[in-house]
């Protein structure tokens, strides 16, 4: 079985491999369902190597799915589902928006470029995705 780390020590090392800022830029989402009892922030680490971002969406208050998914079992048993979000939208939109430099093509699923999701199921933020664009030289 891997390692598993926090979403917080994923982002530092993720901030430390692509050298961006260590402060971030913090910011709510807009709260696009105010009935289910979610809030979203982000955290934008900038000014990376070649361009390179982390970024972090955190959401409180939800339970153990996906954001905009299905409910697939009661909320008592996993808690809420976010619906501030889209975590398949944000994701596409995220490495969409880079083209690789050694190709030129906006394609996300080549081998130089690195994509995390974690789950952290601290009492306070119970869904975090971390996206990362990553490019080795």
């Amino acid at each position: 079985m891997g390692r598993v780390i926090s979403v917080h020590n994923a982002i530092d090392y993720w901030v430390q491999i692509n050298n961006c800022s260590s402060e971030p830029i913090v910011t709510w989402e807009p709260d696009r369902d105010p009935n289910d009892g979610t809030r979203v922030y982000k955290e934008m680490y900038c000014n990376g190597t070649n361009g390179a971002e982390v970024v972090l969406y955190a959401v409180e208050g939800g339970g153990h799915t996906w954001p905009s998914g299905k409910q697939y079992l009661p909320e008592n048993v996993i808690g809420k589902t976010c619906y501030d979000i889209d975590a398949n939208k944000l994701i596409w939109s995220f490495f969409s928006s880079y083209s690789l430099a050694s190709t030129g093509e906006t394609r996300p699923s080549q081998p130089n470029l690195r994509a995390l999701t974690c789950m952290d199921f601290s009492p306070r933020v119970t869904f975090a995705c971390i996206v990362v664009f990553s490019v080795k030289s």
